[in-house]
């Protein structure tokens, strides 16, 4: 952190590296201004990238990376922003392979498994000698697996569409990863820990000029091995574009989360979850020769509202590369 250390501190940490981490958590977990959930960056959805993307025919496949990361410095107490009451900060990073797999002309299957990083700042507390430190975990996520069936058209592929899934959300990332051996808290660890069903619809319309699409995924959390069950959850986009010649298409994206309370055992944690809504530009580029699509989307919080005291979003960013097989 570059802060100057008492040299008791200095020693101790010689001695024991793990010592001074595990104590300012345990202090600031304890002290006056209690160390509040992060609601919006607990272990959830994967990044929406395999839901998006043309339709696929039968033995059609497709390829590519979605990531997706999330900036949070700004303290909420419902839709009130607040300085957070115990400083800190935090950082979430989502980088996700997913498939595509033409199964049958109105039958997909989507599989995506992420590879995520969640950091939080904790600041020093020079008055009681406790230097500031950064909790990390980096771990490949759970993985997600959809079959999307075409609704309309109802005969082969029109410039309206709409499609509907179901599928699994597989507890296959670990939830219970360690720092300096002190075990992590749930808001920075990449799985959850339980098999959670999923449900997914996904619309388009095209027109010359543009297009307007959408997609969205709900999961049911189920509890999991630690006793510990999320709140229900959905995450959706909306995105509206325009063609600007052959490759380039240039519009506006609202991307939005809604999540329930957590629940430990029985007993709800109150400042978990709630609702955000992000809007920024969206840009995709095609490349028919190869054949590969690049998108990305830059966003800032138009509304948010947290249960209770936790960390908002201050901005957020996605990214997107897909090849297909013919």
């Amino acid at each position: 952190m570059g802060r100057a250390q008492d040299p008791v501190v200095t020693a101790l940490h010689r001695c024991f590296p793990g010592l001074p981490a595990a104590l300012a958590f345990g202090f600031l977990s304890l002290c006056a201004a209690p160390c509040f959930p992060q609601g919006c960056c607990t272990p959830g959805s994967s990044p929406l990238g395999g839901l998006s993307g043309g339709p696929l025919h039968r033995g059609q496949f497709e390829i590519g990376v979605a990531a997706e990361g999330f900036g949070l410095r700004q303290g909420y107490d419902g839709s009130t922003r607040i300085q957070d009451p115990s400083g800190r900060r935090s950082r979430v990073l989502a980088a996700a392979v997913f498939v595509r797999l033409g199964l049958l002309d109105r039958v997909a299957f989507i599989g995506q498994l992420p590879f995520e990083y969640r950091e939080r700042t904790a600041p020093a507390v020079p008055e009681v000698g406790f230097p500031g430190h950064d909790f990390s975990n980096a771990a490949v996520g759970d993985l997600s697996t959809i079959v999307l069936v075409r609704v309309l058209p109802l005969r082969g592929i029109g410039r309206l569409a709409l499609n509907v899934g179901a599928g699994i959300k597989w507890a296959t990332g670990p939830y219970d990863n360690a720092q300096d051996g002190l075990t992590l808290p749930v808001e920075l660890q990449v799985g959850t820990g339980s098999t959670d069903p999923l449900f997914a619809l996904v619309a388009y319309r095209l027109w010359s000029w543009g297009s307007v699409s959408s997609n969205a995924v709900l999961r049911l959390p189920t509890r999991g091995e630690n006793g510990y069950r999320y709140g229900e959850e959905v995450n959706y986009t909306l995105s509206a574009l325009g063609s600007f010649g052959a490759s380039w298409q240039l519009g506006l994206e609202i991307r939005g989360r809604s999540a329930g309370r957590d629940d430990f055992r029985g007993f709800v944690r109150e400042n978990t979850g709630g609702t955000r809504v992000m809007l920024g530009p969206r840009v995709v580029c095609s490349f028919s020769s190869l054949p590969m699509v690049v998108e990305a989307a830059f966003y800032l919080p138009v509304y948010q509202h947290m249960n209770g005291v936790q960390l908002g979003v201050s901005e957020g960013g996605s990214m997107g590369v897909r090849w297909s097989v013919p």
